[in-house]
């Protein structure tokens, strides 16, 4: 695979914890809608409460992307 190093867990899914009622969920397929008042956020809603939910681990920093002499990255 030529350099590329991938996590032990690259295939899991996402987890979503409502601040409300502390409810954690694992989603996949997720779509990012805007909410008036809340922004652009994931469309995850508690089955609890009904709250919008927020991600449980959020990544931070900046994606290294590698390019060729075309433009193409990869």
């Amino acid at each position: 695979m030529g350099g590329v190093t991938l996590k032990q867990n690259f295939n899991k899914m996402a987890d979503y914890k409502c601040e409300v009622c502390g409810d954690v969920v694992e989603k996949t397929g997720v779509t990012i809608r805007y909410i008036a008042g809340k922004g652009a956020i994931h469309d995850v809603q508690c089955e609890e409460c009904g709250e919008y939910m927020e991600l449980a681990n959020p990544k931070s920093g900046v994606p290294s992307f590698r390019s060729n002499r075309y433009g193409q990255t990869y």
